[in-house]
C-alpha cells in the first residue's frame, strides 16, 4: 500500500461545492459534493471536524442536498504508476474472493483462535459495495433495552443515528428475567453458564435492504425480559447514503442548517472544485494503527483500497490488488510464484507464503530505504501494540520489531531484531499444533 498509494498518502473526506453552487455571506446556495477516499478509521464523531470547517468560514446554512459522490479518485503513487505501465503483460494467479460486499469482518473467523489465547483481536467491520465509503467501520448497532414491567415497550437505541435506516419496534417486554448461574471448566477456561428460569425469550432482530436501497429496514419483534439490555451490529447496507445523512446531521448539530436532502450520485469529478472542508488521515498512521493492533478490517480495507485502482487493467476488482501485491513482490525481486493471496486479513486459510518469502521482503524493504517507515508500523516487544505483553525482560524487549499472525492452531511472528553482536536480522517464525 505504501508503494502502490505513495508515503504521503493521505485518505481525505471532502466537501465540496458543486457546480453553479455559490458562497453568498454566511450561506452556500447550492448543493455540496460528499468526496471521502476510503478512510477505514473514520467515525461519525469525525464529521463534526468538517463541519467545525464550515463554521471557521462563518457559513451557517447550506440551501441544497448534500450528495455522496460515488465517483472517487484513486491515485497510484508515480513510482507504481510507471511500474504498471511497463509491465501490463505480466501474468498473476486469480482467485475468488472471500469476502463479498458488506461481508462482516469481524476479529476472527471460524479458523481463528480463542480471543483468550489470541492479541490478534479487532473491531468488527464490514467492507462497503464502495472502496471510497466506510463510516463507523460500516457497523450500525442496536441496543435493546426491556421495559419496566411486563408488557411494556420495548426501549430501542442506535448506535450511530443514521436517517437512512429506520427501525421498526413491534416487541414486548415479558417478566423480569431469573437465572440459575454454575461455573463449569477449570483455570482459565473456566466459564460462567447462565440459564433463564423466568422471563420468555423470543426476541427477533432481523435487517433488510440492498447496497442501493435509499432505506434499511431493522425490525424487532418478539419478546424480552423487562430490565434486560442486548446488543446486535448490522452491516449498513448503502454507506454512501449513511454518509450523506450522518454528514447532514453532523451539520445540523453543530448548527449549520440544511434545507436539502441526503442522497447518493455519481458525478464526473471536475478538478476545479473548491473543498470547502476537509478531514484528513495520513496513510502511515492508519497502517501503524493496523499492524500494531492486527486490526483485519482495516487490512481488508487497504485491499479493498488497491482492488479500487481504475489504472490496473482487471476485470475483478480483487484481481487489481493481487496484480499490485505482485507486482510489488517483483519490484522487491521477491520470489512470488509461491504466494497465494486470497485477502487482506490473512484469515483466510487459502493465503499461502513460504519463510523465505517473507525474510526476503523484509530484507528487501532495508535496502529499499523504506526501513524506518516500514518499522513504524510494527509491534515493539514488550512495549506496545499484539507484542505489548511478549519478551518482556529479555533482549528482545524494546529491541524486536514485528508483525503476529494467529490461527487457530497456528500462530507466526515476522519482523527484525538485532543481534547481541549489533546484527541486524530478519526474522519469520510459525508454528502449528
Amino acid at each position: 500500500t505504501l508503494w502502490a498509494l505513495g508515503s504521503k498518502y493521505a485518505f481525505t473526506t471532502k466537501l465540496d461545492l458543486a457546480p453553479g453552487a455559490k458562497i453568498v455571506g454566511n450561506e452556500i446556495i447550492g448543493n455540496v459534493y460528499l468526496r471521502p477516499s476510503g478512510d477505514p478509521t473514520l467515525r461519525s464523531a469525525d464529521l463534526d471536524l468538517i463541519a467545525s470547517g464550515l463554521q471557521s468560514r462563518g457559513i451557517t446554512k447550506i440551501q441544497g442536498d448534500i450528495i455522496s459522490d460515488l465517483d472517487g479518485e484513486n491515485p497510484l503513487s508515480p513510482e507504481a504508476k510507471d511500474y504498471m505501465a511497463a509491465h501490463t503483460s505480466a501474468e498473476v494467479s486469480v482467485h475468488d474472493s472471500i469476502v463479498g460486499d458488506n461481508g462482516v469482518i469481524a476479529s476472527a473467523d471460524s479458523s481463528a483462535a480463542d480471543d483468550e489465547e489470541n492479541e490478534d483481536v479487532s473491531e468488527a467491520g464490514a467492507l462497503s459495495t464502495f472502496p471510497n465509503f466506510s463510516l463507523d467501520r460500516n457497523i450500525v448497532t442496536i441496543t435493546v433495552i426491556g421495559g419496566h414491567s411486563k408488557g411494556s415497550l420495548l426501549g430501542i437505541r442506535v448506535s450511530p443515528p443514521i436517517a437512512s435506516i429506520i427501525v421498526v419496534n413491534h416487541g414486548k417486554s415479558s417478566a423480569p428475567a431469573s437465572y440459575r448461574v454454575r461455573k463449569v471448566g477449570r483455570g482459565r477456561h473456566r466459564k460462567t453458564i447462565r440459564r433463564l428460569l423466568r422471563g420468555t425469550m423470543t426476541l427477533r432482530v432481523t435487517s433488510s435492504g440492498e447496497p442501493m436501497d435509499a432505506r434499511q429496514t431493522i425490525v424487532i419483534s418478539g419478546q424480552f425480559p423487562a430490565r434486560a439490555q442486548r446488543t446486535y451490529g448490522f452491516a449498513i447496507k448503502n454507506v454512501p447514503m449513511a454518509m450523506a445523512a450522518a454528514m447532514k446531521l453532523r451539520l445540523q448539530q453543530n448548527g449549520i442548517v440544511v434545507t436539502g436532502q441526503p442522497r447518493v450520485e455519481r458525478v464526473h469529478i471536475d478538478t476545479n472544485s473548491k473543498t470547502i472542508a476537509e478531514k484528513r488521515t495520513s496513510l502511515i498512521d492508519l497502517l501503524a494503527y493496523m499492524n500494531k493492533h492486527s486490526d483485519n478490517y482495516l487490512a481488508e480495507s487497504m485491499f479493498r483500497k488497491l482492488s479500487a485502482m481504475q489504472q490496473i487493467a482487471a476485470t475483478d476488482p480483487d484481481e487489481r490488488a493481487r496484480k499490485l501485491m505482485h507486482s510489488w513482490l517483483r519490484v522487491c525481486n521477491v520470489d512470488g510464484t509461491a504466494c497465494t493471496f486470497i485477502d487482506g486479513s490473512g484469515l483466510s486459510r487459502g493465503d499461502q507464503v513460504t519463510a523465505n518469502t517473507v525474510v526476503n521482503l523484509l530484507a528487501s524493504i532495508k535496502s529499499r530505504g523504506m526501513f524506518e517507515l516500514f518499522t513504524h508500523t510494527l509491534s515493539v516487544a514488550g512495549y506496545d501494540g499484539t507484542l505489548r505483553n511478549r519478551m518482556k525482560g529479555t533482549a528482545a524487549q524494546f529491541n524486536a520489531h514485528g508483525k503476529t499472525g494467529t490461527l487457530n492452531g497456528v500462530t507466526a511472528l515476522a519482523g527484525y531484531v538485532t543481534t547481541g553482536d549489533g546484527q541486524l536480522a530478519a526474522y519469520f517464525i510459525t508454528m502449528q499444533r
